[in-house]
């Protein structure tokens, strides 16, 4: 599971951006959870992504590229 905190929202210049649902979902095994929430900002928990698959190893390949395409940071312990 991946947290999708509000940072996700915007941009390395801090401008309003939508997270690029569709290469996300696109991924094998990948589930999107959005609390409904107006506004994103940083740090605020918007939502989760799970990911689902035959095995661990698998999973984490699959975590990682979501976490890649989404720009989170520090998954290297993944």
């Amino acid at each position: 599971m991946l947290n999708l905190l509000g940072d996700v929202w915007f941009d390395a210049d801090g401008q309003p951006q939508e997270p690029d649902w569709y290469s996300v979902l696109s991924l094998p095994g990948a589930h999107l959870h959005l609390y409904g929430k107006e506004h994103a900002r940083a740090g605020r928990k918007m939502g989760h992504l799970t990911i689902t698959g035959p095995d661990v190893a698998s999973v984490k390949i699959v975590a990682r590229r979501a976490a890649e395409l989404l720009g989170l940071p520090g998954l290297n312990a993944i």
